[in-house]
């Protein structure tokens, strides 16, 4: 569907400029050019030009919001199979019904407020009676692409991408993309790339990652850990209402991974600091770590972790199919139900169908630690299965 291609192309148009706007920017942004749509409505039929200027404005803007959020406008396919194949009245004529005007700025309403929820700023009392965001941009486009002439606009669209309206502005400097820093194009993700899509994993490929911020060499782990609380804290937050498949962390430092033994006490020591600045006050470690009922959690948030490192090697699971640093992959409970990813306790049988896929292409998969009730002993595995445990937790 024609609407993957444009999420693709805004997506690459605004990596090679540096980066996404700020989401709350890109929001105001959306009002703005509602407001100057019905500006240039109200003007009359001699702004046809215009008019479909700003219609595509509007469109490519909303776009920039969803993939912000990792939103694949494509699960909203119902919404655009309800376009019209035939040209519709003149868009200059059709922008001018009161009651088209009315229903543009409602759906930006809904998205300016529904971003709000996302980012903290006004949060519903009740957070999952908040519609998702995906629809109100999906019904939003509809609205843009009835008036602009339903299905027939959408091959001028593809052609205006490349010219209008990203190509306009300069591209963003160092200094200022460190600002607002954006983790849908965090280099981590083209790093972490390899893992994603050559493991063995049949959903990896179809995750929606976020990346953290580089990792600071020199830097103490502790600091480093601080640095990203706050990214982490922004991923935990949409899990209210977006499901994001993992968080990824680069530990670039190879001082701090030269052998099992130093990763296990480094991985232990970030995860500490993380949960000293969760903003919940839950001190995970005052508890039980080799137990049936704990699991590493941030913000409410109950995360799978994974660790994938060069020290495994080509025939683990947990190698790093080429790329050079130890990652660290937070996976939000949520992200399994989603995918419905059967637990171990619930479908073993499907469990063990996933392993054998590992088996066959000679990278093995701890069947043993993965059986055992004790979730922490899966997040960091010895390097061969005849390996003792390792519990990263006393290091």
């Amino acid at each position: 569907m024609f609407i993957r291609k444009v999420q693709n192309a805004v997506h690459e148009q605004n990596k090679a400029k540096g980066g996404y706007l700020p989401v709350l920017s890109s929001v105001a942004r959306l009002i703005e050019k509602t407001a100057d749509l019905k500006e240039v409505a109200a003007r009359g039929g001699e702004e046809v030009g215009r008019v479909k200027e700003e219609l595509l404005e509007l469109f490519v803007t909303s776009t920039c919001i969803a993939n912000q959020y990792s939103i694949n406008l494509y699960e909203w396919a119902q919404a655009y199979n309800k376009l019209p194949g035939t040209e519709a009245p003149d868009p200059a004529q059709a922008v001018q019904s009161s009651t088209w005007r009315e229903g543009l700025v409602s759906l930006a309403g809904h998205i300016a407020r529904t971003v709000n929820a996302y980012e903290g700023v006004d949060v519903p009392p009740e957070p999952r009676q908040l519609s998702p965001l995906g629809q109100h941009i999906s019904d939003l486009h509809v609205h843009l692409l009835r008036a602009a002439g339903g299905q027939t606009l959408v091959s001028s669209l593809m052609n205006a991408l490349p010219e209008q309206p990203l190509s306009t502005r300069a591209p963003v400097s160092a200094p200022a993309a460190r600002q607002r820093f954006d983790p849908t194009l965090a280099p981590v993700l083209s790093r972490f790339n390899p893992i994603q899509t050559r493991t063995l994993c049949p959903f990896a490929p179809r995750a929606k990652v976020w990346g953290a911020p580089d990792w600071q060499v020199g830097a103490s782990v502790e600091q480093n850990a601080r640095w990203f609380a706050p990214y982490l804290e922004r991923f935990t937050q949409l899990q209210r209402w977006e499901t994001l498949d993992g968080f990824i962390v680069e530990v670039a430092d190879p001082d701090l991974y030269p052998d099992l033994e130093t990763l296990a006490a480094n991985f232990h020591r970030f995860l500490v600091q993380l949960n000293q600045m969760d903003p919940t006050g839950t001190r995970i470690f005052e508890r039980q770590v080799k137990s049936t009922e704990w699991q590493f959690e941030f913000n409410g948030v109950r995360l799978f972790i994974i660790v994938f490192s060069p020290l495994y090697g080509e025939h683990s699971s947990r190698d790093s199919y080429g790329a050079q640093g130890t990652f660290i992959l937070l996976q939000p409970e949520e992200s399994f139900r989603e995918f419905n990813i059967p637990r171990e306790e619930t479908q073993p049988v499907k469990r063990e169908q996933i392993r054998a896929r590992f088996r066959e292409q000679g990278r093995r998969y701890d069947s043993a630690i993965m059986q055992q009730s004790f979730e922490a002993l899966r997040y960091l595995k010895p390097l061969r299965p005849d390996e003792p445990e390792v519990e990263w937790w006393l290091k």
